[in-house]
């Protein structure tokens, strides 16, 4: 019974060692396979990492295994800017597009408004009512060669250009109506103005330009309309009113441009030219001239055209204008004439505003 039980147990001992043994075999073995497979991961990590060093960032790998270049992965914020940039240029192209349709058909009309009407018996043009012949009070203009002083009688408040700056008392800084005429004060530089306000008793204030130039000053009327543009605009008081005024007649469009500025009385408005200033007799015809010498005009005021109809004139010449003695007009007699006219000029003014 002993020796029986002995073997037995002796067998039970041998089978658990030899287990035991399997065991721990195979826990070296997997764990040999995780050691060899973590030094595999280091090694490969260090060789990519070598790559990317050496070869740039178009070796490194990926999460995925799949070569990329890191210059292509864009943040969120970078992508958003790069959509904006496409979407801005997208619709600058647009507004150039409709804005090169537009001067497309303009020029046509231009070019037909001047073929259209029988030379022999010629047109007229207007900016104001067609109908009927206004009734215009008599303009009271006075022209000042080289220099202007302003010196009101009563307490009241000017608007002067900041391009000249006049002596005897310091302005103030200024933007009077500013959503009147504003892109054509933009361009002329008369979105700021210099305030001037006198007080009864105050120096005046004087104004000098060149020996040439002569200053002309309109004593606007209530309710008195005038056509004028900024480049020669000085000073205003402060009771005149500015406008834009969009006319796209065929006749009107003769002039040039059909954006123009209005200025309504009551007070004065001052002006300058570049040379010899001239004031049409309202009730006598004119002689013909170049639209870019009138200098303001009553709205009302009557131009006949006179132009030459050949295919050259057409896009090389000016239309001439005349004033018909209807409403009052200031002329730069000595103004001198661009290099463009005709339909070369219109493209410069197409969108210009005076």
């Amino acid at each position: 019974m002993v020796n029986r039980g002995l073997a037995q147990f002796r067998e039970e001992l041998k089978h658990a060692v030899m287990d035991a043994a399997v065991d721990a075999a195979q826990a070296a073995d997997a764990r040999k396979d995780a050691i060899q497979q973590k030094v595999t991961t280091i090694l490969n990590a260090a060789e990519s990492k070598a790559a990317c060093e050496i070869y740039g960032t178009s070796k490194c790998p990926t999460p995925y295994g799949v070569p990329t270049n890191d210059s292509l992965n864009i943040s969120e914020n970078a992508q958003l800017s790069i959509w904006y940039v496409f979407a801005y240029v997208h619709a600058f192209q647009m507004l150039t597009r409709i804005l090169f349709a537009l001067i497309c058909v303009k020029s046509f009309l231009y070019v037909f408004s001047r073929v259209i009407f029988d030379r022999s018996v010629g047109t007229f043009l207007t900016l104001g009512e067609l109908e009927g012949a206004p009734v215009l009070p008599a303009a009271q203009i006075t022209r000042f060669p080289g220099r202007f002083v302003l010196h009101p009688a009563e307490p009241c408040v000017y608007y002067a250009s900041r391009k000249f700056q006049g002596r005897g008392k310091p302005p103030r800084v200024a933007i009077p109506q500013p959503f009147h005429a504003p892109i054509a004060r933009l361009i002329h530089g008369a979105t700021t103005m210099n305030k001037v306000i006198f007080q009864t008793g105050d120096r005046p204030v004087s104004y000098t330009a060149s020996a040439s130039a002569e200053f002309v000053v309109w004593d606007l009327q209530p309710g008195e309309e005038i056509v004028f543009t900024f480049e020669n605009f000085v000073a205003m008081s402060e009771s005149v009113k500015i406008n834009t005024l969009i006319s796209v007649r065929l006749t009107t469009l003769l002039l040039g441009r059909f954006i123009y500025s209005t200025a309504t009385g009551p007070g004065q408005l001052i002006l300058l030219t570049e040379g010899r200033a001239e004031v049409t007799n309202r009730d006598e015809a004119g002689d013909s001239l170049p639209p870019d010498r009138l200098v303001a005009m009553h709205r009302d005021a009557r131009l006949y055209v006179e132009s030459e109809l050949g295919p050259v004139d057409v896009y090389l010449s000016d239309v001439y204008v005349r004033p018909q003695g209807l409403g009052q007009v200031i002329i730069d007699v000595d103004k001198q004439e661009g290099a463009f006219s005709g339909l070369a000029r219109f493209f410069a003014h197409f969108i210009w505003p005076g």
